[in-house]
């Protein structure tokens, strides 16, 4: 399968490479199990390699944010490998990955991919660049005023940002299985206690039924007897 690579670089000699979540990219890294879940980065990387940047000029974007250190994009990424400050320069790789086999000789396998490099996806650019900043703003992805002026986040926006920072060290796998497993239990513990409950009408029920069979009796004239 194809897939896009993100390396950083101060000197343009020695290349780090960004991590991402769940999509091939570090070899030795072992496929995650995602479903249910559904990565939106990562699905749209995997797009994206089957195409140019031009075509998908969110990934520009995505280039020029790891460029200026957004915070809240490295949070949608794995480790990243410029903690104290980002990069100059960002590039992009395509790759073709495939399975390793077994070893012959019944070794361990050290590493799940092997790729295949076909080329650049993205030349190395910088954040001064104005070339990247007209395509940006050329595709509505980029405004100069943002620079000088950021937007502040609303309620929604803070509320959100809080609640990710307290749930970011765990996985969204772990999340999801986490609250369909509640959802499952609080079901059963619905069912199990709406059982009795229901047994206690239908005896209510039997009860009344059986008085008034009793009154009719009892008015009528007739014999009451105690099976009644």
């Amino acid at each position: 399968r194809p897939e896009v690579t993100f390396e950083g670089s101060n000197d343009m000699k020695t290349w780090k490479e960004y991590d991402f979540l769940y999509k091939p990219g570090n070899v030795s890294t072992s496929p995650p199990i995602v479903a249910p879940h559904q990565p939106r980065l990562d699905w749209q990387m995997w797009f994206a390699a089957l195409g140019s940047y031009q075509h998908n000029p969110w990934l520009v974007s995505l280039t020029y944010r790891l460029l200026t250190g957004q915070r809240e994009v490295l949070d949608l990424m794995g480790d990243n490998p410029f903690p104290s400050a980002p990069p100059k320069y960002i590039r992009s790789k395509l790759y073709y990955y495939h399975y390793t086999e077994p070893s012959m000789a019944g070794g361990k396998v050290q590493d799940w991919w092997r790729r295949t490099l076909q080329g650049d996806y993205l030349p190395p650019v910088t954040k001064e660049e104005a070339t990247v900043r007209t395509f940006l703003q050329h595709h509505n992805l980029f405004n100069p005023d943002d620079l000088s002026a950021p937007r502040q986040p609303g309620y929604t926006a803070a509320l959100l940002t809080a609640l990710r920072k307290q749930l970011q060290p765990y996985s969204a796998v772990f999340l999801i299985f986490s609250l369909l497993i509640t959802i499952l239990l609080v079901e059963i513990t619905h069912v199990l206690l709406r059982q009795p409950t229901q047994t206690r009408q239908s005896q209510n029920t039997a009860s009344m039924s059986t008085s008034k069979k009793r009154k009719k009796l009892w008015k009528s004239g007739r014999p009451v007897s105690s099976a009644t």
